[in-house]
């Protein structure tokens, strides 16, 4: 059986409960109390949050967020990957100067900080630019760390347990 859809003030109730953590704070923000004792909005809001359908969808919502605030697995094997293809040759002139438009263009996970300085005098002008990018090493360490690339193969017959060196870490 599918859920009805919320009514507006309790969208409205919803919305502000999960911004603000309290149910007679939301229940006041979606319906007018206006002749109501602090008890009785107490306890509408208490049985507000008891609806199955304001529950679901305060369930929904909050699952959502927690899953936009935690990085996946897959995010984060992402940008490792980056990182650990990431060159400085990636972001230089032929002259071998900092280009700040590639690094503006193309600069992801892999460029940890970027500083240009200009300095002006009455006879000079000068430009100083430094570029770091994140270690590419430590980033496919940490890849082989969280993939198991540099565990060994095991296989349990048995009871006996084999160590089958592939020669994948070698």
């Amino acid at each position: 059986m599918a859920q009805r859809k919320l009514t507006q003030k309790e969208q409205i109730a919803v919305n502000h409960f999960l911004a603000n953590g309290s149910k007679t704070e939301a229940y006041k923000a979606g319906y007018s109390c206006k002749n109501m004792k602090p008890a009785s909005i107490n306890r509408a809001a208490f049985g507000l949050f008891e609806r199955p359908p304001v529950k679901a969808e305060v369930d929904r919502m909050n699952e959502e967020a927690r899953k936009n605030a935690i990085m996946s697995r897959e995010e984060a094997l992402g940008i490792l990957s980056q990182i650990g293809r990431g060159k400085i040759t990636n972001y230089l002139t032929e002259d071998g100067e900092i280009d700040v438009s590639k690094v503006a263009s193309q600069g992801g996970s892999d460029v940890e900080e970027l500083t240009v300085t200009e300095t002006e005098g009455e006879s000079f002008s000068r430009s100083q630019r430094k570029l770091k990018v994140r270690n590419p090493v430590q980033a496919i360490e940490r890849l082989a760390k969280l993939e198991g690339w540099d565990k060994q193969n095991q296989l349990n017959i048995e009871g006996i347990t084999f160590n089958i060196n592939t020669g994948e870490n070698d």
